[in-house]
């Protein structure tokens, strides 16, 4: 009888920098594309993680706020070289999407505000809504809508949407409820906590917080870059989309650093660059304080939290992911993440054109039908609604 054990093999080091560093660079698609290659790669081909492994990290990560993808890469990288491979793989795979990113938004603000190329962006936004859309359904889908559920989200719109309560407090709010909702008597697995593998990371990563945070202290926008990024990184539960809100609300209304419209164009940046699709951050932080180190500090602020997450929580992975109560919370601030991403799509909807509005609403649903059916790459996408909203435009001009 044959014996179908995988074989799991163990990188060498430099077997291991070279993979990080092609990756970063290869990364396209957002977190579900770059999930789907670290599998392809690392369990079907590479075999440095069998199947039971790959699916405990993710089940972990999942539980976490912050990039997913990010901290999946991280999470494998602590495994095979301890923190050192943490750090490696989390920073090679986001430190070519910086300069990208920085570079992009440099053109941007030189070329983008000065040329006539009002077609080109309003058909990436239009994308970028169906993009939106499509993540409500899929993120939709994972919920099981009882009344109580759906009663949960129409609250939680009306308090976002009409009493336009900020996102940090909605946050807090799901939290609460969803751990007050499990039942007390239910049976639950206790969380086995090993405090000194957790505090650790917990006080390493908050005296690296603390003293990045004095240096540039003095800096008044750099410290609002620090304080929005690093909130951001803490609630940026259900992907990447559901700090697109969260940061278009600081950014946008209370800074002013950036238009809706500009945010928009982020998005799109992001999406059609390699890396985490939360270096959207970069480009805000460019914009912030008109230069690179803008979009440093927002990266660093953003992912500092991330890492130190993953650090602190990998000796408790399997207590975290088996915890019914966690569980539980985590439900009611999907929900909230829902409503979090389908608020902002109506708010961009209500900015658009209105001589165009309707049919980039049109156009945005049938993006969303073509992601639901087929999962074409952004990419792809970006170029269909682009032509579509050209062909359009120029044929009724």
């Amino acid at each position: 009888m044959e014996c179908n054990t995988v074989v799991v093999t163990t990188p060498t080091w430099r077997e291991f920098l070279r993979y990080w560093a092609k990756f970063g660079v290869l990364s396209f698609g957002g977190p579900t594309a770059q999930i789907g290659m670290l599998h392809r790669d690392l369990v079907e081909q590479r075999r440095w993680l069998d199947e039971d492994e790959f699916s405990q990290a993710l089940a972990f990560v999942s539980l976490l706020p912050g990039p997913e993808a990010h901290q999946l890469a991280t999470y494998i990288g602590r495994k095979h070289f301890g923190v050192k491979g943490g750090i490696a793989a989390g920073g090679l795979f986001l430190l070519p999407s910086l300069f990208i990113i920085s570079g992009i938004t440099w053109l941007y603000l030189e070329y983008a505000l000065t040329a006539n190329i009002d077609v080109l962006l309003e058909g990436l936004r239009t994308g970028v809504l169906a993009l939106l859309l499509y993540t409500v359904y899929r993120l939709a889908k994972k919920i099981q809508w009882n009344l109580m559920n759906i009663v949960f989200a129409i609250t939680f719109m009306v308090l976002g949407v009409v009493f336009q309560l900020s996102i940090l407090a909605l946050v807090a709010i799901a939290l609460g409820i969803g751990f007050l909702t499990i039942r007390t008597t239910e049976k639950t697995h206790k969380v086995q906590l090993d405090l000194k593998a957790s505090l650790k990371p917990l006080l390493v990563g908050g005296l690296l917080w603390a003293i990045s945070f004095g240096l540039i202290y003095q800096s008044e926008e750099l410290r609002h870059i620090a304080s929005l990024f690093t909130q951001a990184a803490l609630i940026t539960f259900g992907g990447a989309y559901s700090v697109v809100p969260f940061v278009s609300q600081a950014a946008v209304e209370q800074y002013g650093w950036l238009t809706q419209s500009q945010m928009l164009d982020g998005i799109a940046l992001g999406e059609t660059t390699p890396g985490p699709l939360i270096m959207i951050n970069a480009f805000v932080g460019f914009i912030a304080y008109k230069g690179f180190l803008g979009a440093l500090m927002a990266t660093w602020f953003t992912f500092l939290p991330s890492f130190i997450l993953v650090f602190a929580g990998a000796p408790l992975m399997q207590s975290l992911s088996r915890n019914q109560r966690i569980q539980a919370t985590l439900s009611k601030l999907t929900i909230a993440v829902i409503t979090f991403i389908a608020g902002f799509a109506l708010t961009i909807i209500r900015e658009l054109e209105p001589s165009a509005a309707l049919f980039q609403v049109v156009l945005a649903i049938l993006g969303v039908i073509l992601l639901v059916k087929t999962r074409v790459h952004p990419i792809v996408l970006f170029s269909l609604t682009i032509a579509a909203y050209s062909l359009v435009t120029f044929a009724n001009s």
